[in-house]
């Protein structure tokens, strides 16, 4: 757990993509869990805040984790870390997080030069 909070190293497709789909469906169940208070007895606040309170915190968490796992993916393809930061407005977060998962280690964009 410890190689997941660094931000100075370097991470493989797989690893990238094992900690987007694993913070994910965590999300999914967490988010499932904390909406249990609200649908079985909705007069209750104590659980709904608690519910709301287990969201936030697992949010956080996921959050940190997936901009740490994608600024090592940045240093890995190489490309500037700051691309990360794309991954949270929506839909071009999307984009940019699939762009980040499907490029190659340490491809480089190649510039042909014409020979004129």
């Amino acid at each position: 757990m410890e190689k997941y909070l660094k931000f100075d190293r370097t991470a493989k497709r797989s690893e990238f993509w094992g900690v987007i789909i694993i913070v994910s469906l965590l999300s999914w169940i967490i988010m499932a869990v904390g909406f249990l208070p609200l649908i079985i007895d909705s007069g209750s606040s104590f659980g709904a805040i608690f519910g709301l309170l287990v969201m936030i915190a697992t949010s956080v968490a996921g959050i940190f984790l997936i901009v740490a796992v994608g600024v090592r993916r940045c240093r890995d393809i190489p490309i500037n870390p700051w691309w990360t930061a794309a991954m949270i407005i929506p839909y071009i977060g999307m984009i940019v997080m699939i762009v980040l998962g499907c490029l190659s280690s340490g491809s480089q964009p190649q510039i042909e030069e014409s020979a004129e």
